[in-house]
């Protein structure tokens, strides 16, 4: 017999022992014998897209459907403040506007109303005031009337030096409202003139005429102070 070495192989027979070796590595490298059987044509692709349709029509909605439901909701909030119909919108717009014009018909009713009360108090405490004026001035004018008397008493008998003094009282009484009544051949009126005498007439005359003064009388501002005395002949 012959010594054969146990090692001493073929060299197609080591070959054919390393392909299960090289067959092992490759799935840990990645290569070829660790893909196993490759799908169809499109298989692999065709189920990804499958899952993918329907994991994203399963759960979450696309964006514009989000936007375009915010949206309606904007405008469904918007809307709610308007009234659909526009012919109600206007009947309430005419029925404020009419409501602010008859509060400001009324505001200026009560406005010109206390405009008009102003004005007749101011009338009224302005007149009020001048009668006060005219009574106080009247008064005085009163008390110098018998003054006046004395003058003319002096005048009458022949003092000629009271003449200046009777004319400047007059004057001064006369710029503040005083009237002489002295109706000397004029018809009587029994308003100014107090008749004391009476004188027949000549003919048929029917007229009554002061013939006679005997005390001139005063009017103070279409007051008459004192009536003046006369002698009436009619």
């Amino acid at each position: 017999m012959s010594n054969a070495d146990p090692n001493d192989r073929p060299v197609g027979d080591q070959s054919e022992a390393q392909e299960p070796n090289s067959g092992a590595a490759n799935p840990a490298s990645g290569g070829p014998g660790a893909s196993g059987p490759s799908p169809g044509p499109g298989g692999g692709s065709g189920a990804g897209s499958r899952a993918a349709g329907s994991g994203g029509s399963g759960g979450i909605a696309p964006p514009g459907g989000q936007a375009g439901a915010a949206g309606g909701d904007a405008d469904s909030g918007d809307e709610g403040g308007i009234p659909d119909d526009l012919e109600t919108l206007t009947a309430n717009t005419l029925d404020q506007l009419e409501a602010v014009v008859a509060e400001r018909d009324t505001y200026l009713d009560r406005l010109q109303r206390l405009q008009a009360d102003f004005e007749n108090y101011k009338k009224r405490v302005a007149r009020d005031s001048q009668l006060a004026v005219d009574n106080a001035t009247g008064r005085m004018a009163e008390a110098l009337v018998p003054v006046l008397d004395s003058c003319d008493a002096g005048v009458a008998h022949g003092s000629t030096e009271v003449v200046p003094v009777l004319n400047a009282l007059l004057g001064a009484l006369a710029a503040q409202g005083l009237e002489r009544v002295d109706p000397l051949n004029e018809p009587f009126d029994p308003n100014l003139h107090e008749a004391v005498m009476f004188e027949a007439a000549d003919g048929d005359e029917g007229e009554h005429l002061v013939v006679e003064v005997m005390r001139p009388g005063y009017v103070w501002k279409g007051q008459v102070l004192r009536a003046a005395m006369v002698k009436v002949k009619g």
